[in-house]
């Protein structure tokens, strides 16, 4: 394809898979600890190392702060390869190792609470439903995570970055006519200072009714001009004006049914096999993860192709809500040409990993868009 820059491409083929290669080597770091804390010799050590613990929340929530710290602390070096290096390495990045450091840790912190919360829910309601939990804990992650969408804008954002009213009225008023078409009430329309810690550009629409919010990345603003700008915030629209978050919520929702109702036939001989004790005992966690985290990644390949569909659907209506294919076609072979998006992968690389449809088949995509007149 003319428009993509074929040295570009093999750069930013370096740049996909240096990410992905460092992302794997922690995945199999904290498969290989999860399978040695279900040893015999781990899951004794365990039992005399919490042994004087008796309150179970207590017991539950130190055990998994453990867990969780240790599988952090072993993959970090992999996160900061993957994190800080090669966005450093392939000109992105313009956070310092103690700014980028900060982040880890609020991370690690935002994780470990929400991971605090899902796990004493999730052994409470074994304790009270000792048939029925597997449906009960799906329930519980569909209105845990449909809550966190409606909290991000307003609470999770805001931990990592400063936001902003956008200051031009032009600009502003654009959007909100656009957002009109679309059918999409936007609180707040909002500037998100990426350029703190990159040089990427992004944009979303986040948040659930009131809380839903148009973000712009600083870094968006400062390097494309007004129809690019609109052309991508047409794309985001229209996830909230097709319903897709809250499609993606339900997916996800089934797909927690699904695997919990799987873990809960399969867990007696999970048991048997690796003599952890049945799901309620704390000490076979590291074995309902484990399991669990299989199924996600049988799982994934789904899950991504029907993302991938929504924003097919998405790409299509930036180019009928905005009018300018061709400002949609120049923010895309930005993305391959600037900022290294690997334009035309292997099939099996597109089926594993990608939530968005390469950029080749999106720019392939516009070009056949009639323009408005």
């Amino acid at each position: 394809m003319k428009l993509i820059n074929n040295e570009k491409q093999k750069k930013a083929k370096r740049y996909f898979f240096s990410k992905l290669y460092f992302e794997t080597f922690a995945s199999l770091t904290a498969v290989v600890l999860l399978f040695l804390l279900l040893t015999p010799y781990a899951q004794n050590l365990q039992r005399n190392l919490f042994s004087a613990i008796e309150l179970p929340l207590i017991l539950r929530s130190i055990y998994f702060a453990a867990v969780f710290l240790l599988m952090k602390i072993l993959t970090f070096v992999f996160s900061y390869f993957e994190g800080f290096r090669t966005e450093h390495k392939f000109g992105f990045s313009k956070q310092t190792f103690g700014k980028w450091a900060c982040d880890y840790i609020k991370s690690f912190f935002v994780s470990l609470v929400i991971g605090l919360i899902a796990i004493n829910v999730f052994y409470y309601l074994i304790g009270i439903s000792e048939n029925l939990w597997w449906l009960w804990t799906s329930v519980f992650i569909f209105i845990f995570t449909s809550l966190l969408q409606r909290l991000a804008p307003v609470l999770l954002i805001p931990i990592f970055y400063r936001l902003e009213p956008v200051e031009d009225d032009d600009l502003k008023q654009s959007l909100i006519c656009m957002a009109a078409k679309a059918g999409t009430k936007i609180v707040e329309i909002l500037k998100i200072f990426l350029g703190d810690k990159t040089k990427k550009p992004n944009a979303a629409v986040t948040g659930l009714g009131k809380t839903r919010r148009m973000l712009l990345g600083d870094t968006l603003i400062e390097n494309y001009e007004p129809g690019e700008i609109q052309a991508v915030m047409a794309h985001e629209l229209s996830h909230s004006m097709r319903s897709h978050i809250p499609k993606l919520l339900f997916i996800d929702g089934f797909i927690s049914l699904v695997s919990l109702y799987i873990l809960f036939r399969a867990f007696p001989l999970i048991s048997r096999v690796l003599q952890v004790g049945q799901v309620d005992i704390v000490y076979s966690l590291p074995a309902v993860m484990l399991f669990l985290g299989i199924l996600n990644f049988i799982f994934k390949p789904f899950a991504l192709m029907l993302s991938r569909s929504f924003e097919k659907q998405a790409d299509r209506d930036a180019v009928e809500l905005s009018g300018m294919p061709e400002k949609f076609i120049s923010v895309m072979t930005s993305f391959a040409n600037d900022y290294l998006s690997y334009a035309a992968p292997p099939k099996m690389i597109k089926w594993l990993y990608y939530t968005h449809p390469p950029v080749e088949e999106r720019i392939l995509r516009a070009q056949s868009a009639p323009e408005n007149p």
